[in-house]
């Protein structure tokens, strides 16, 4: 594709890809706190727990629902 590109807009185009390629270098994995790594799983696990609830109650049909 880049092929497609004239000379100009590659050469704009190069000390920002040089740049992106020096960043993915650089990746660094974030560290975490174990409690906070905790929290936050639970936090996840919790909001996947509560959206499939809502999403089977979505699905009952009140009319099947004996009182």
């Amino acid at each position: 594709m880049v092929h497609l590109l004239s000379e100009g807009a590659r050469n704009a185009m190069e000390p920002f890809v040089t740049r992106k390629v020096e960043q993915m270098k650089e990746r660094k994995l974030v560290e975490w706190d174990p409690e906070a790594a905790r929290s936050r799983l639970k936090k996840v696990l919790l909001n996947g727990a509560v959206e499939r609830k809502i999403e089977t109650a979505a699905r009952i049909n009140p009319s099947e629902i004996e009182v």
